[in-house]
């Protein structure tokens, strides 16, 4: 375990490094070659709260709570350099498609931005939601947002200049968190547990089930057939989703106020 200064909003895993967004005290990258000693490599302070972040190879995304998106080569992690920025409104939810950013934020808007070029980052179209999203994830030409009492909104991102919305889908409490795997959505529904969609038709998910986890589901990652929710005070509770008809519970990991949750390989690793 690292324990960190700042408030953990994010983790992203590529490789052996893992990208923590650290709230106030920027972004921190860890070596997780040895996953019981994460080693802290570098970091890098952003002007404002880093409330997500996504590791592509040697360069990282991250969405800064003043500046928006900071794009930084981390060739060297101990010195990660910008190479871009692109000013956006606050945002709590950031996904990659490509050479785009889809970028989620607090007043209700999505942008797309184009990061083939990394210093001169553009923004392409953007879409003004009904809600808030808090979470989102990509699948192809689309993407899904957690909004919140709004559930599960699906967005059609084949047009980069004209993002737009495809459907709309009520969760029972508060969609948080959503994550993907093949063709089904995870949605860390609050007190609801976790709703889970199937995306045959992917312009229109339809619920399949809700797990009920009896505690405030926060966020889910999904991984060969085993679910992990971060369920606040009650840590983590893995599943096995292999048939999501009959999901069964395998365990727990104790972690006090377990907010985010990342697997890679045999290793979850948690934001608390």
């Amino acid at each position: 375990s690292f324990n960190s200064s700042g408030f953990a909003y994010g983790l992203s895993i590529s490789g052996s490094t893992l990208a923590l967004a650290d709230g106030i005290s920027g972004l921190r990258l860890f070596n997780i070659a040895s996953p019981a000693a994460p080693a802290l490599l570098g970091s890098y302070a952003t002007i404002g709260p880093a409330r997500d972040v996504i590791l592509a190879s040697s360069t990282a995304y991250v969405l800064d709570g003043f500046e928006g998106l900071r794009i930084l080569h981390l060739a060297s992690p101990g010195a990660p350099v910008l190479l871009g920025s692109l000013h956006l409104p606050s945002r709590p939810a950031l996904a990659l498609r490509g050479s785009r950013a889809i970028v989620a934020d607090e007043n209700a808007l999505l942008s797309v931005v184009n990061v083939a070029s990394p210093a001169s980052p553009a923004l392409l179209g953007r879409l003004q939601l009904a809600a808030p999203a808090l979470g989102l994830a990509v699948s192809g030409n689309y993407a899904y947002l957690a909004s919140g009492s709004a559930g599960l909104v699906t967005i059609d991102l084949a047009n980069s200049a004209a993002p737009t919305q495809t459907h709309s889908a009520a969760t029972a409490s508060s969609a948080n968190a959503v994550a993907i795997s093949g063709t089904t959505a995870y949605v860390a529904d609050g007190l609801s547990g976790v709703s889970v969609f199937g995306l045959a038709s992917p312009a229109a998910p339809t619920l399949l089930y809700t797990l009920g986890t009896g505690v405030r589901a926060r966020d889910s990652a999904v991984q060969n057939g085993v679910a992990y929710v971060a369920a606040g005070e009650e840590g983590v509770l893995i599943y096995n989703v292999t048939n999501p008809a009959t999901p069964v519970l395998l365990g727990t990991i104790a972690a006090p106020n377990a907010r985010r949750v990342a697997v890679s390989g045999t290793t979850a690793y948690i934001a608390s």
